[in-house]
């Protein structure tokens, strides 16, 4: 359910017509997260649909996100699916050097609208650009994408193939896929088991404290396959093993 904006007007007194921001966004919502001193303020739309809301999912992966800041420091990432882009905004205000956020051409007005509400944490290497799932994006300059995000993505069975299609154009030997997913269709196991079928993709418990109900969130985490030679050290920093 989105926060909307709510006046309390006296007896007498009348209200000037409440005005959208230029991306449709009706409200900002205010969401605390560790290591910050401001909070993020994220963008909503409630009659842009589905992409006009917080998901629970995004809500988990930027609360993952900003304890593991070495997950993030320093690295090149691209949302996927991103509606209001509260995880790859994140991904920018805790150390990300590249952002893209991405969603379909219509929705990116109220990314773009996020950006620009917390423009006080320095996001001028976050950027909001329109991905058509199923087409081949330009990997990062620099060795390509180190970590491709996503959050409630999964949950419509005509966009799984497509989707696949896009994780694979955006990864690279060095890339981590982040998911944070919450079961929404009993055949959610295609999907996975198409990821699996080009990638090791691993599960890892994750405890929110900010919403600590929410316990049916799943973070998943997918790296291509390699070939047997050239196995690298394990325990680096930064890794997803390190999470907490």
């Amino acid at each position: 359910v989105a926060s909307l904006h709510v006046s309390i007007l006296g007896e007498d007194e009348s209200s000037t017509p409440f005005q959208p921001a230029p991306g449709g966004a009706w409200n900002a919502r205010p969401l605390y997260l560790d290591g910050m001193v401001e909070p993020l303020l994220i963008a909503e739309a409630p009659d842009h649909g589905i992409p006009g809301k917080v998901w629970d999912g995004g809500l988990i992966l930027a609360e993952f996100l900003a304890r593991n800041p070495a997950l993030v420091k320093g690295k090149r990432a691209v949302e996927l699916g991103a509606g209001t882009g509260l995880v790859g905004i994140t991904a920018g205000a805790v150390g990300a050097r590249e952002v893209l956020v991405t969603d379909l051409e219509e929705h990116v007005p109220i990314i773009v609208d996020t950006i620009a509400l917390n423009r006080h944490l320095g996001l001028a290497h976050v950027q909001a650009v329109p991905l058509l799932w199923g087409s081949i994006f330009s990997p990062a300059s620099e060795g390509g994408w180190d970590l491709v995000l996503g959050s409630d993505i999964v949950y419509e069975p005509t966009s799984w193939d497509p989707l696949v299609r896009t994780i694979n154009s955006l990864s690279a030997e060095n890339t981590t896929v982040l998911i944070a997913h919450r079961p929404r269709h009993e055949d959610d196991a295609i999907f996975w088991d198409a990821l699996k079928s080009g990638y090791d993709v691993e599960t890892f418990p994750f405890q929110s404290e900010l919403y600590p109900l929410t316990d049916d969130i799943t973070i998943y985490a997918a790296r291509l396959k390699r070939q047997p030679a050239g196995d690298e050290a394990e325990g680096q920093d930064g890794d997803v093993g390190d999470a907490k």
